[in-house]
């Protein structure tokens, strides 16, 4: 590398105020220059490297059956950062990245990082909240533009009266036992280190939060871990108010934006009603600070959650462009719910086109109960695909595949 990519990789704002690792990175980093419609990252390819944009402007885009490759989202900011799933399993892109302009970028392997991670265990934490705030910062970006629905109602429910005595009550007198049990239970904390679930069972208190109580105040600083045991959480990411996101996932720490750059919650939450288990913010500090292990695990977590989260409200964005289509079809579908067949296909018809990346299988079928289903089924089918014209005219106009220009 170049003495003045050295210096570029200094002044990098995800690099500030790590000297001993921009030394390092700097001997490992590279200069990589694209073309224009050249591809950095591939949709699901394995990712190794983080990229940094130097120079340019790159297009992110996601492929839906019978669409193509759709752009989602735009960097042109010097140092925006791709690659970030190099640091989260399954260690893959979860969308492309492709030059619209030519581009320049540093690159910086993953294996980099090994060493200074070996050196300074206290490193790797700090590099992984850094890489949340990255994903964070995207997420931000698209809020004003890109409501969200996400349910997430895990396939099997494990009841928290199970692992949490209901007759604990609320506070600190609930049985660190019984919730150290209820963690280990829940995926979402598999494989973190013991010491860690014995620290949260042992300081969290329990709360119940009744219907419209404010769990998290967007905007607001970092105040303590809330981690939902039951119920749910209604989450607002934007400044309407608009429900966007529902989560009944037991473990989910709610508020977890406010635990990585700027420091701030990026979104609302309302209890729905909850219950919570809330872990001091200080105290949580001074065990990660102890512990690095436990920092790594638990933002590793959080670097999962926001890439989630994200990738997400880049479907939603999409689909949210044919919602006067789709909002014509549940309505035409409402009318007749009653008289078409409890295992009709059609009742999933405004679902899927709401939330499912592959459109393409969703007019397919479509086509199918067209000509397959019974009489009321070919009927309202028919009805339907004229409403979804436009979808239609769209997914046959840009059957493009991503990497065609790219190489």
């Amino acid at each position: 590398m170049t003495d003045d990519s050295a210096a570029g990789l200094r002044a990098l704002p995800f690099l500030v105020g790590l000297p001993r690792a921009v030394a390092r990175l700097a001997e490992a980093g590279t200069e990589r220059c694209l073309g224009v419609s050249d591809l950095l990252l591939q949709e699901g390819a394995p990712v190794h490297e983080v990229s940094f944009l130097l120079e340019g402007r790159a297009e992110v885009l996601l492929r839906f059956d019978g669409l193509g490759a759709v752009t989602t989202d735009v960097l042109e900011r010097w140092g925006s950062l791709a690659g970030w799933s190099a640091f989260r399993p399954p260690y893959r892109a979860t969308a492309a990245v492709r030059c619209t302009t030519p581009c320049r970028f540093l690159v910086v392997p993953r294996a980099a990082f090994a060493p200074l991670f070996a050196a300074d265990p206290a490193l790797e934490p700090e590099v992984l909240r850094r890489l949340t705030g990255a994903v964070v910062d995207r997420l931000s970006a698209l809020r004003p533009a890109v409501p969200l629905v996400i349910d997430r109602r895990p396939a099997r429910v494990q009841e928290p009266e199970r692992a949490v005595s209901p007759t604990a009550g609320t506070g600190r007198s609930s049985d660190p036992t019984a919730i150290r049990r209820w963690l280990r239970g829940l995926t979402l904390y598999t494989g973190m280190p013991d010491t860690f679930l014995e620290f949260l069972a042992s300081v969290g208190r329990l709360t119940e939060n009744q219907a419209g109580d404010v769990l998290v105040e967007q905007g607001a600083p970092l105040g303590d871990l809330a981690i939902l045991v039951d119920g749910a959480a209604r989450l607002t990411f934007d400044d309407a108010g608009t429900i966007t996101q529902v989560v009944r996932t037991p473990g989910y720490p709610v508020g977890w934006t406010a635990a990585t750059s700027p420091w701030r919650a990026q979104y609302s939450a309302v209890a729905d009603p909850a219950r919570l288990l809330l872990v001091d913010e200080p105290a949580l500090e001074r065990h990660l600070a102890a512990s690095p292990a436990a920092a790594v695990a638990l933002t590793r977590r959080l670097l999962w959650l926001v890439g989630d989260t994200l990738r997400a409200a880049r479907i939603r964005g999409v689909t949210r462009r044919w919602a006067t289509e789709t909002a014509a079809v549940r309505e035409l579908l409402a009318a007749s719910r009653a008289s078409l067949s409890p295992t009709s296909p059609l009742h999933k018809l405004a679902h899927s086109l709401e939330h499912a990346p592959a459109v393409g299988h969703t007019l397919r079928a479509l086509d199918v109960v067209r000509f397959e289903g019974d009489e009321l089924e070919r009927r309202l089918a028919g009805r339907c695909a004229e409403l979804l014209a436009e979808v239609r005219r769209a997914a046959l106009s840009d059957r493009s595949p991503q990497g065609s220009h790219g190489r």
